[in-house]
């Protein structure tokens, strides 16, 4: 069977954080660039989701779509038995053009001056480190076995998290110097196929998400991706 999911989740607005000004803001690396993921009480982000999964099974070729609206607030902090500060975030979804907000998934973000991590579903992933230089690198499952198996689709799991490392891309031009990209290029190898890139801004944190996760059964040494997916689903 052949399953591949994609997630996209682009910032659409924030409660707080935001600024008119139109100054030009060229990126100058300070001490501790903590200003590319603002921790505060109450600080709000909404997000539009869309996420395609294609499944192979049983000689029939499936596609989901699904699109959602995500909220997800920072409610309150705890310190942990070392002192360390961690706060608190809920997230909740809705369709679009729904009324109602249901909340789905809670967790927690810790900024020990050298790593921002989370913590969701009892995973911790070392999102960023400081300070935040062009081509750093590092092992985001450093705190978690990367063999773990999360997602369940149609009554599979997926290794998401396999063969994960991340770099910090090069600000392409001054105008996109006050957003930093962080690739996370993860397994890519005969049957499966891994690719994550975020997006973060200066003031706002996480304004855009994108992942790739493929499997496929297609053994051509030949065929590249995405393409040796492709054809699963021919």
């Amino acid at each position: 069977m052949c399953t591949a999911l994609w997630l996209s989740y682009l910032w659409l607005a924030i409660t707080q954080w935001w600024s008119c000004s139109l100054v030009t803001d060229p990126y100058v690396p300070p001490a501790a660039e903590y200003d590319y993921f603002p921790l505060a009480i109450g600080d709000t982000q909404y997000f539009h989701v869309d996420s395609i999964l294609f499944d192979t099974g049983l000689g029939q070729r499936l596609v989901d779509t699904v699109q959602l609206e995500v909220r997800q607030i920072i409610t309150d902090t705890f310190s942990d038995q070392l002192g360390r500060l961690w706060y608190r975030y809920q997230c909740y979804e809705r369709y679009p053009n729904d009324s109602t907000w249901s909340a789905y998934l809670a967790g927690t973000y810790l900024n020990d001056g050298h790593r921002l991590i989370q913590q969701e579903a009892n995973l911790q992933l070392v999102l960023l480190v400081f300070p935040l230089s062009e081509n750093t690198s590092w092992p985001p499952t450093t705190l978690i076995n990367d063999q773990t198996q999360v997602y369940i689709v149609r009554g599979g799991s997926i290794h998401m998290f396999k063969g994960r490392h991340a770099r910090i891309l090069p600000a392409p031009d001054t105008a996109q110097a006050t957003n930093r990209q962080i690739r996370l290029a993860q397994q890519v190898g005969l049957i499966e196929y891994r690719y994550t890139r975020d997006t973060y801004a200066r003031g706002i944190g996480l304004i855009r998400l994108n992942w790739t996760i493929l499997d496929s059964q297609n053994l051509d040494a030949n065929a590249s991706w995405p393409d040796r997916h492709k054809r699963d689903l021919s």
